[in-house]
Parts: C-alpha cells; structure tokens; sequence
C-alpha cells in the first residue's frame, strides 16, 4: 500500500512538472514537451527519476534501453507514456514524453548531471539510444548525432578516466529473452507465453560472461578492453546485446563494473516429412546449451536413395575454455557414405589484446576418393608484435604464424605418377602478416536492428611454404590484402589474393582472385527505411587439379541458379541488392523486403566477358526474423533467368534460404592458409 501512494504521489509530481513546464514554453520559449511515437522503458538502481528547474534529469545512476532489451536492475520497472498510470509490482509510471533540454536552463548544481546525461546520450548503443527517445539538447553548440554508426574508438575516449583504476567489483545482470512485447502484452496467451519461454530457458551463467570479459577482478582496468569485452559478447550467437557500465567508487581509486546482457532463446528444432519418397529429416541445435555458452547441433535424414539409407551430423562447440579464449570444436559427420570425424582446439587473434594464438587440429575420412581413407593433422602457432604497446585504439600490429599440415593416405600401393595428389605429404607454411583494425557500429547490415560491430581497417600477409610429398616437392608463394573504411558515403572494402605452388620453375594450382563490397548509408524515408549493396568478384585458376574449378552458381555467384556448365576456370560477378526496412515490429519480429540482380559471367577457356558467357537473375523477396531467437534468418524469393534455358534451370523459381548473401573479411589473421580457389 506504501508503495502504490509513493508512486501516486510520483506520478502527481511528474504530471505538475510537465505543466508547469509546458506553461513556461509560452513566456520563455525554452522548456517544452512534445509526444512521441516510441515507448520508452528505464530503470535507476536508486530510483533517482525527478525533475529539477523545470527540466526532466536522469541520474549517472540511472539505465535507459528500449523495448526487449535489457530493461531493468533489481526488476523494478518504468514506462513512459503518458496517456495512462498503472502499477504492476513496484511503481510503475506510465508517460509518453519527448523532452527538450536547453543548456542555459539547467543551473550549475547539475551541470555534472546533465554532462553525464550527455555522455550517454551521444553514444549509439543501448542506453544511448533509448536517451535519444527522451532527451534533445537544442543549444546552439550541440547538434543531435546521427545514429547510423559510432567509432568504437569514441565510447574508448568516453571511458578513459577510468584507466589504470583497479577493478573492485564485477556485477552482472542477466536477462530473460522474452521482453515486455510478451510480458505486458493484452492478450494472456502472449503472456503465457513469454513467461513460459523465460521459465523454460537457461540463463547464461554470470561467471561465463565474466570469463568472456578481457579484464578481470583486482586488475587495473582498460577503457579499450571495455570495448572489446562488448563486442566479443556480441559476437556470441547466445547473446542479444551487451552493455558494460563503468562506475567510479567515492574513493576514486578503484571502480565497479557492471555487465548487462540479454540472452536470446537458444533451442531450435526443424524437421520434414515427405510421403511421395518417404524422406525424413530432423535438426536440433542448442546455442547455449545448459546456460554454459557451448553449441551443439545434430540432424539425421532418412533417405532411401542415399548410401546407407541416412545422413546424420553431430558438431559440440566450446567457447573461451576456462577464460583462455580457446575454442573447442569435435564433429562426427556420416553423409553420402563418406564418414568425416575429429576436432580441435584453437586460440585465435579475435581481439588486438591476444599476443599468442595457436592450435590442434585432427580429422579423419573414411573413405574417400578411390576408396583411400585420410587422416590430416594440423598443427600451427603464431605472435602478435603491437606497433603502439601503449595505444591500443589503433590496433596496428605485426603477426607471425607458423604451421604443419601433414595428409597421410593408408592405401599408399595406389600412390603413382597417375594419382600424385593422393600421396602422403606435409605441407610446411610460414606468413609475416600486418594488421589494423577498428570497429564501427551499426544496425541493418546483416541482421534487422540488432547492434552490429563493423570492421574497418587494413591486412596485409606474404606467405611462403614448401611441400614434400613421396613423388615430388615444391614450393609455395602467396600473398592477400584487404582494405576496409567507413565514411559519410557508406562503406567500402576491398580484398586481393595471388598464390600458387612453384614446381622447377612451372606455376600449378595459382589462383588469382580479388572482390569488392560497398553498402550505402542507411537512409530513412518517414518511418521506412532502407540500404543498397553493391558487390563484384573475380577469380582465375591456373593449371588446377583436374576436376578443380570455381562456378557462379548460388552464393558464389546467382542466387538459386546451379548446374554443372556454370563451372570453369575463370569467373566474374557483379551483385545489386536494395533493402526495405517497414515500421514493423510484430512481438520482435521483423521484416525486410529486397530487390537484387545478379550478373556472372564464366569461361574455361577463351574470352570471358562475352555474351555467351553472361548469365543474369532479377528477383524480389523479403527476410523474416525474430532476433531474440537462433531461428535462422527466413527468406523467401522470386527470381527471373533470363537466360536459364542455356543452364538446363527454369526462367522462374520461388527460393528460400536462411543465409545472408553479402559477407566480407573481418580482417582477422590467425594461421597461414593458402590462397583460394572459389
């Protein structure tokens, strides 16, 4: 009863502010309040909300996020939206408000508040975004920021003072998948299900996201490690969003650290039945399974027509071993007759703070071509050299790897001058690689709103090698590059690759390849809003293996098109995308539509760029996903080929996929590998 007078009491006080607020628009043209079309939801660790001059101040304290995001500290709960008051457990205040704050009205005692206000505010993440729902400031001095994309180097700047503070606490919150869109829903159905999903899911536990952090309890803290430890939790597939909360202790010689993260349902299950030939076919996969951030997958089809009668897959993934940032992978594959099993251990450079990569790696095939059965170890270890130890916000390093891959074939009586590529051999690799890389965020690339980390920068790697075999030896050369920048135009990256073995003084499996991508601001039309994608690639092989060739088809080239005469030794590909964001958002559920075309031309011998060797689709379709689950992205497409009839395919298909078309390097380097071929 205490509480609900208390937030009586609140709402009354709000609601006087706001008038005389609105009153004083009319004589000082300064404070004003206007209605807005997003509900917004925060909550304060001290429940520090008030107003003060006229003017609407949230505390330091204080954590504002939108909706199915991580909402709440102590599970006290606000919304905004002023057209009605409810309580639900604690007070809750409901106020749909966008307030204007003008520097000059906020007196001295809260200017600090209002700096720290501002420091959240300027941030493209999600606090900083659900600030930008309640707050603009309309000095002349201070322009609202575009909320397409922020350096991570920024939110670096931003947390700074906090360098070289030790670490006192570390706190966690985290939170269920299903968010107010199924909790405060009308209908008790959608409520019945939210709570039911909540219950039935396994939070991430605390101490896997602490293990995933680059700083840890008792050491000095680094505002770049901040950052990083952000985008690593987000680049796990169990992990919505992630937000990292830098708190000064009183004392000011050590600070507290809070981590907030929103888990997103993690089971999948999908599964077919088809009466005509009786196939069968069932995937389950868990992305975190037991709460413990490991991913397991399995699938089995039923097949009549297949080798055996069945295909079944089992993949166990591990992530970040006991806070190594090692990574386990052990998979078991039977398909189409051929047995595939192993594993492996690794520990990659995904963050410009890991010195020292390596990793181990067996797999076995049985059997294979001829009916030769393989088993391969891959064994490889490398160095990071920083170029600034003392300024991490560059990421400019040099790195060096080393690596053995050793192929033995148990049936070595088959082995002669007719089947030299299935001889016993070790491959020995050494590259010297540079590296710079930054991160940029940004939404609507890849995913449909979730934050996304960019990388921008540059990778340049010379690699050399030799491999010895029991019918001959040679020598290996290669060399990649790639390029990447954002700016008010968009971005641009760009990617080049030039490798072969060198035999007495004869070229065998070179390859030259090279691609672009570039994808436009994202541009807003009302509450629609959309980007554009422009791609091209280009690849030639030289003196390949026989039966070694690159194609056009499906992601390698036209979307849908396969057949055997889209294969050769030569290729080029030009793809136009045009995507459509609508204001929808159906219990999280989001949608795009999209427009493509797609050009390739291939060639085995001869001219490429001719008629002949032109083939084209045009097609429109739209993606369908809700974010909060590991559901795979649905598309669903119509495409016309024109010149389908030369492939042997139909000049109309309908398509469905689950992938994203468009991909670039991360620049990220860890072992030598050879240039490919696709």
């Amino acid at each position: 009863m205490l509480k609900r007078l208390i937030g009586i009491c609140f709402v009354f006080l709000f609601i006087g502010s706001s008038v005389f607020a609105q009153n004083e628009v009319k004589k000082r043209k300064r404070i004003f309040l206007n209605s807005h079309d997003n509900i917004v939801e925060f909550t304060s660790k001290k429940d520090t909300v008030y107003t003060a001059t006229d003017t609407l101040i949230i505390s330091k304290d204080i954590l504002v996020t939108e909706r199915d995001s991580a909402i709440s500290i102590n599970k006290v709960y606000y919304t905004l939206n002023r057209q009605a008051v409810s309580q639900k457990k604690d007070t809750i205040i409901r106020v749909r408000v966008k307030s204007v704050v003008h520097a000059d009205t906020i007196p001295k005692r809260n200017e600090r508040v209002l700096k720290k206000v501002r420091t959240y505010y300027n941030k493209d993440n999600l606090l900083g975004k659900a600030m930008k729902s309640i707050f603009i400031f309309d000095d002349n001095r201070i322009k609202t920021k575009s909320l397409q994309k922020e350096k991570i180097a920024t939110e670096v700047a931003n947390t700074e003072p906090y360098n070289d503070k030790i670490v006192r606490n570390i706190n966690v919150t985290v939170f269920d998948p299903a968010g107010s869109a199924f909790l405060e829903n009308d209908k008790k159905i959608l409520r019945f299900i939210g709570k039911t999903a909540n219950i039935l899911h396994i939070n991430t536990h605390q101490f896997i996201i602490i293990n995933s952090l680059l700083f840890s309890k008792g050491k000095k803290i680094n505002s770049y490690k901040v950052a990083e430890s952000e985008r690593l939790l987000r680049q796990t597939g169990y992990i919505y969003d992630a937000k990292i909360i830098v708190e000064t202790d009183l004392s000011g010689d050590s600070v507290d650290v809070l981590v907030i993260v929103q888990d997103v349902w993690s089971i999948s299950a999908s599964g077919g039945l088809n009466p005509s030939n009786m196939v069968k076919d069932l995937d389950l996969k868990d992305a975190n399974l037991l709460g413990l951030g490991h991913q397991f997958e399995t699938g089995l089809k039923l097949d009549p027509s297949l080798p055996g009668g069945y295909n079944y897959i089992a993949v166990y993934n591990m992530n970040n071993i006991y806070n190594t940032f090692c990574s386990g992978q052990f998979y078991y594959r039977y398909e189409q007759g051929i047995e595939r099993y192993g594993g492996g251990v690794n520990r990659d450079f995904i963050s410009p703070l890991i010195k020292y990569g390596g990793g181990v790696n067996l797999n076995w095939t049985e059997p294979t071509f001829r009916g030769l059965s393989t088993a391969v170890q891959d064994y490889w270890a490398g160095y990071a050299y920083n170029i600034h130890p003392h300024d991490w916000k560059g990421g400019e390093r040099f790195i060096s790897a080393i690596r053995l891959v050793k192929t033995t074939y148990t049936s070595t009586a088959l082995v002669d001058t007719l089947i030299p590529n299935y001889a016993n051999n070790n491959l020995y690799l050494l590259s010297v690689g540079y590296q710079r890389k930054q991160y940029y965020r940004d939404s609507y690339i890849y995913h449909l709103g979730r934050t996304e980390d960019i990388p921008t920068g540059a990778l340049a790697v010379a690699t050399l090698g030799r491999e010895n075999s029991i019918v001959s030896q040679r020598n290996y050369f290669g060399f990649t590059a790639a390029w990447g920048e954002f700016n008010r135009f968009g971005y641009m990256y760009g990617a080049m690759g030039l490798g072969g073995f060198q035999r007495e003084k004869n070229w065998e499996e070179a390859v030259l390849s090279s691609r672009v991508l570039y994808f436009s601001p994202l541009f807003y039309y009302d509450r629609w809003k959309w980007r554009g994608f422009v791609g091209a690639r280009y690849a030639k092989g030289f003196d390949q293996k026989p039966g070694v060739l690159t194609d056009i088809s499906g992601s390698d080239g036209l979307r849908g098109l396969s057949s055997p005469v889209l294969s050769g030794n030569e290729k080029f590909v030009v793809n136009y995308e045009a995507d459509f964001f609508p204001p929808l958002n159906l219990l999280s559920f989001k949608a795009a539509l999209l427009a493509f075309v797609d050009m390739g031309w291939i060639s085995s011998a001869g001219q490429l760029i001719n008629s002949k060797n032109l083939y084209s689709g045009y097609g429109i379709g739209f993606r369908f996903q809700n974010e909060h689950l590991t559901f795979a992205m649905i598309q669903v497409m119509f495409v016309y080929y024109p010149n389908a009839a030369n492939a042997s395919q139909h000049a109309f298909e309908l398509l469905q996929s689950s992938g994203f078309f468009y991909n670039y390097n991360n620049f990220d380097y860890s072992r030598p590998t050879l240039v490919a071929f696709n």
